[in-house]
């Protein structure tokens, strides 16, 4: 096999004209040129108000997700990748084959025996071996530890110890879970604990575990999915972790996040996840700088789950700042968190007819967004919506687009 073989050639389009690498969020100026995201929104929050590739002056500085384009640049990573797989003398290949052929340790039952004893040097080595690889997972699953931390939890202990064993649950869980195994961690005491570690713990890596371990419970079967949802407990420690004044891209953030989503999905706990203050938790959220894609979709499906309930659309609409940031979000996100932004939008401005919301999106020039994002590649439904929201706000509508000129603004949904 020659070294050239292994050389994969880079579309030209699919490199951003700014950063000259492969674009991960596609996104396209009025000009019509398409850059990634990070690299176009950096150069616009610098200042500039030109298109780097044209320097034409930019009319609005919006910018409009390439779905296309994304979906090419998927369907081609995907064949690069493959191609790597079938030569696996490639470094990141031969990464992955290291981290798949790590062997459980032969004293992992003697470990486990200590675990259920509570002794904490137990606990963490085997918070240490479930991270090796998908097969010690499995293994201490298999060797009764599950059961075993469990009864850690179950016990009271300090938080030393409880820190260590959600980090050793939240691994396997995200990859076996059992109704045995549900009910084992869904007792009262158990999860008293998973609600300790939110609200006191002090390792962010504990913390984000037991997001993970508590959303894999919400989510396994009806009685498990109870149990999270009755604890008020568990919902007001993900606020606190969401509101924590944590770190850029803090990751314990973004799993409370993710967690709240599957709670709030849960039709019965939606109330006490508004009354418990997850709305305005969520906003704040959402003005962070440095809030990832995936944790931004969550957070917008929060917002979206929210407003299908008579309390969660008041606490939409008594904060402007969260409609306004829902609006700032509508062509900065793209995707998942687009839409359920629209779904928002639509429950309280069209279908409930809040003035309040209707005057703040109106205030952030929410319009000239939705008429924008009509004229991208978004779902029927969420077009139909779109349309729905422009005819709510008609009697505005000319003001607010003034800002905003394409060849398109006279064609009017209405």
């Amino acid at each position: 096999m020659r070294k050239d073989d292994l050389c994969i050639t880079v579309p030209s389009f699919f490199k951003c004209p700014i950063s000259l690498d492969v674009m991960k969020s596609p996104v396209s100026l009025c000009t019509g040129v398409t850059y990634d995201r990070s690299s176009i929104q950096r150069w616009l929050d610098s200042g500039n108000n030109t298109c780097p590739a044209t320097m034409q002056v930019l009319q609005t500085k919006e910018v409009v997700p390439n779905h296309t384009l994304h979906r090419l640049i998927q369907m081609w990573s995907e064949t690069a990748s493959t191609k790597r797989h079938l030569h696996p003398n490639g470094p990141l290949d031969h990464r992955k084959q290291h981290a798949d052929s790590v062997q459980p340790p032969d004293d992992l039952p003697k470990v486990i025996v200590g675990v259920r004893d509570g002794a904490i040097d137990s606990v963490k080595r085997v918070a240490q071996i479930v991270q090796s690889s998908e097969q010690c997972r499995d293994a201490v699953a298999t060797a009764g530890g599950v059961d075993a931390i469990s009864g850690v939890l179950r016990v009271e202990k300090g938080m030393a110890v409880l820190q260590e064993a959600v980090k050793a649950l939240g691994p396997i869980l995200a990859v076996r879970s059992d109704r045995a195994a549900a009910e084992m961690l869904t007792t009262p005491e158990a999860v008293r604990s998973f609600a300790a570690v939110l609200a006191e713990g002090n390792d962010p890596e504990a913390v984000a575990e037991c997001a993970r371990a508590i959303e894999s419970l919400a989510t396994a079967n009806s009685e498990s999915s109870s149990a999270i949802s009755a604890s008020d407990p568990i919902v007001a420690g993900l606020v606190k972790v969401i509101t924590a004044d944590s770190p850029a891209g803090a990751r314990e953030v973004e799993a409370a996040v993710s967690c709240m989503a599957a709670i709030a999905a849960l039709r019965r706990a939606r109330t006490r996840v508004v009354r418990l203050g997850t709305v305005p938790a969520i906003v704040r959220f959402l003005q962070r700088p440095d809030s990832g894609a995936a944790a931004l979709d969550k957070a917008m499906k929060v917002l979206e789950l929210a407003s299908t309930c008579a309390e969660g659309r008041a606490a939409i609409c008594e904060s402007p700042e969260c409609v306004t940031s829902i609006v700032g979000k509508l062509m900065k996100a793209g995707g998942p968190a687009t839409e359920s932004g629209v779904v928002v939008l639509w429950s309280v401005c069209h279908a409930f007819r809040d003035r309040r919301a209707a005057e703040a999106v109106v205030k952030s020039n929410g319009p000239a967004k939705i008429l924008l994002l009509m004229q991208s590649n978004c779902s029927p439904g969420v077009r139909q919506m779109a349309g729905d929201l422009l005819k709510t706000f008609r009697a505005d509508y000319k003001n607010c687009l003034s800002r905003y000129e394409s060849k398109a603004t006279h064609i009017m949904p209405f």
